[in-house]
């Protein structure tokens, strides 16, 4: 009988980067979900001139990638760790998870009546554009991954209610969906673009806070 012998192997992982300035690129994408340089810094995201990435393989022996595409942003946390990559211009892979991270929670103050659960980052920064006063936002780290009871109930015990808006697509009403089934958290269907920012870049902000 022939055994096969299945050797288990790190995945990538980021092991470097450099920030680099914005330039006005950077610029045009981001303001074309009306999300500025305050929105940013206050998010801490900052664009990168390169990333590096290894591969531990099954000799022992470590591989290395780099990467210097344009339109390529680090996602910090408050304490200045990275936590994730943004492609946007990527189709292949637009993410890179470095590591477990709610995002937005760094920002929250717990002081308003509202928490919006959004698909993204992108998508929490957008709203916010929308001036709406009595909500504060958190994102997980995708839309198909559940953001765990227990930080859950941590997060959102100061809050009157809770919301979930993803995107306006099969898996993002399907995910809305599962929160409400297992959380009980009531979910908005935006019938506009696919995403809350794709909607703000067509329709514009005054349009899209009424609907």
């Amino acid at each position: 009988i022939q055994t096969t012998i299945i050797q288990q192997h790190d995945k990538w992982k980021v092991s470097d980067y450099e920030v680099r300035n914005w330039n006005e690129f950077d610029a045009k994408y981001w303001t074309s979900f009306s999300i500025n340089s305050k929105l940013l810094n206050e998010y801490s995201i900052s664009p990168l001139k390169y990333f590096k990435m290894d591969k531990e393989l099954i000799d022992g022996n470590v591989k290395h990638l780099k990467f210097t595409k344009s339109y390529t942003y680090g996602y910090f946390r408050d304490s200045g760790e990275l936590y994730k990559i943004y492609m946007p211009k990527n189709p292949d892979k637009k993410f890179i998870k470095v590591q477990d991270y709610i995002q937005g929670k760094d920002q929250l103050k717990g002081n308003v009546k509202y928490l919006l659960i959004t698909s993204s980052l992108k998508d929490l920064m957008a709203f916010k554009q929308l001036s709406i006063g009595n909500i504060e936002c958190i994102a997980p780290d995708s839309e198909n991954s559940f953001i765990p009871k227990h930080l859950l109930d941590k997060i959102t015990s100061s809050y009157t209610k809770v919301f979930v808006l993803f995107d306006n697509d099969g898996p993002g009403i399907n995910s809305m969906k599962k929160y409400k089934e297992k959380y009980g958290l009531d979910y908005v269907v935006l019938d506009m673009e696919k995403d809350l920012s794709d909607s703000i870049k067509v329709h514009g902000l005054t349009k899209t806070r009424e609907v």
